[in-house]
């Protein structure tokens, strides 16, 4: 897996549905951002996503009320779980705050099996979401649910519902947004992808993290283990692993990470490009890592023989 972004441009995912398909879908993808300066800034500094009429989103908490009108206080048609499908049928005109968070109404309506199947009503936008996923990231043998989302605090919050656990039956772990500190700004980007089993030696949440202009940049991946594999059991979501790099000339730094499912370790290699007026240099550093308890731990580097 590679990031190496020398040229300031990026590839932006769009929104994808839960249903799994013989070609890979496109990796969903996440913005929200505000100024460093949230004092004295106004409903139009924010930038989120829009949703259109017609797209497929999910619900990114855990028991969310679905409302009758376009208000934190009205009344509550129905309380969906995490990572139910919705499908937007109008969105407001205006942006508008709830509870510190700038977005917009929308009305939807319940896609998915259950009590609320076919119900419609309004659900304020930092509630939905188009990265959800179901996996058995925890190699018991049964899925669970994976949404990814922006929180309050413009950090990515990814969170791990255990399907049949009894409550509470979900854990989150938020990541750090990245480029923000190089356009004097909180949030970004962040696509969402998995990391299958069969590629790492256990289901990985990887979620890439960037803005749309030069700057840092870094990829997280999220681990959710449970002690002994146990079935039904909530276990605990984890920063596996963190590799940063940077798009800023005359410094371009890139990494590349490659995963051993079998020996269940990781390896990656951090490459610094400078340009000056000397010319191009680049250096190479390599890092090896072996996966304990849902963490990459990095292992001291062999020692070279006389």
């Amino acid at each position: 897996m590679k990031h190496a972004i020398a040229i300031c441009a990026y590839l932006l995912a769009t929104t994808t549905p839960l249903p799994a398909s013989d070609e890979e879908p496109e990796a969903p993808s996440i913005k929200y951002s505000a100024p460093e300066q949230l004092k004295g800034a106004s409903e139009a500094d924010f930038t989120f996503q829009k949703y259109a009429p017609g797209d497929l989103l999910y619900i990114a908490p855990h028991d969310v009320n679905l409302r009758a009108a376009a208000d934190p206080k009205a009344a509550v048609v129905a309380t969906l779980p995490m990572a139910t499908q919705v499908k937007v049928l109008e969105v407001a005109s205006n942006r508008t705050t709830v509870i510190g968070k700038v977005d917009r109404w929308y009305q939807v309506e319940v896609l998915d099996a259950g009590p609320a199947k076919g119900k419609t009503g309004f659900l304020f936008g930092m509630l939905l979401t188009p990265a959800a996923f179901r996996a058995d990231l925890d190699g018991d043998g049964e899925l669970e649910v994976v949404t990814a989302a922006f929180a309050q605090n413009f950090k990515i919050r990814v969170r791990v519902r255990e399907l049949g656990s009894a409550e509470p039956s979900h854990v989150k772990i938020d990541v750090d947004s990245a480029g923000g500190a190089y356009l004097g700004q909180r949030g970004g980007r962040a696509t969402i992808k998995l990391v299958p089993k069969e590629t790492a030696g256990l289901g990985l949440v990887e979620v890439f993290a960037h803005v749309e202009a030069c700057a840092d940049y870094a990829t997280h991946w999220v681990s959710y283990t449970v002690p002994g594999a146990k079935p039904k059991l909530l276990g605990s979501a984890k920063l596996a692993m963190t590799q940063s790099g940077l798009a800023d000339s005359p410094v371009h730094s890139s990494y590349e990470v490659t995963f051993d499912a079998r020996r269940r370790t990781a390896k990656a290699v951090q490459t610094q490009t400078m340009d000056d007026e000397e010319g191009e240099s680049v250096t190479k550093t390599t890092t090896q890592y072996a996966l304990k308890n849902g963490v990459y731990v990095e292992q001291p580097q062999d020692k070279k023989q006389p």
